[in-house]
């Protein structure tokens, strides 16, 4: 659940209740940067029936067309609104984050150790 700027988010959403037809259906959910404004997606399911539904996102460090712009530390939300869930006539959101890597800097520990010879004819060992 970890990206880079640049790379691909693929989201699946597994929603049983909602394949309704015998054709692939689809499904719509938001991608929220941080606390920007949401952003509209939709995902289309795999296969006939499955009731798994898939999309692919690009991201970008730059602002660029058909991408989501994100930098180094961002947090991408993506929200998706259960309407049919165990708890019957209540929508539920579903929600995941996706972090954009960010680099710290490293630490090194030196522990100190030591190694005592075992000598020969030492009991203390075996009994």
């Amino acid at each position: 659940m970890r990206i880079d700027p640049g790379e691909r988010i693929i989201i699946e959403i597994v929603d049983f209740d909602r394949d309704q037809s015998n054709k692939p259906d689809t499904v719509k959910f938001e991608v929220i940067v941080n606390d920007g404004m949401p952003v509209e997606f939709e995902a289309t399911e795999n296969d006939d029936y499955s009731g798994t539904f898939t999309k692919e996102i690009d991201t970008s460090p730059n602002s660029e067309a058909d991408k989501i712009h994100v930098k180094r530390g961002d947090r991408v939300y993506l929200r998706y609104i259960d309407s049919q869930n165990t708890f019957p006539g209540h929508a539920v959101a579903r929600e995941s984050v996706v972090f954009v890597n960010q680099p710290t800097e490293g630490q090194v520990r030196i522990v100190e150790t030591r190694v005592q010879p075992q000598v020969e004819n030492d009991r203390r060992r075996n009994g």
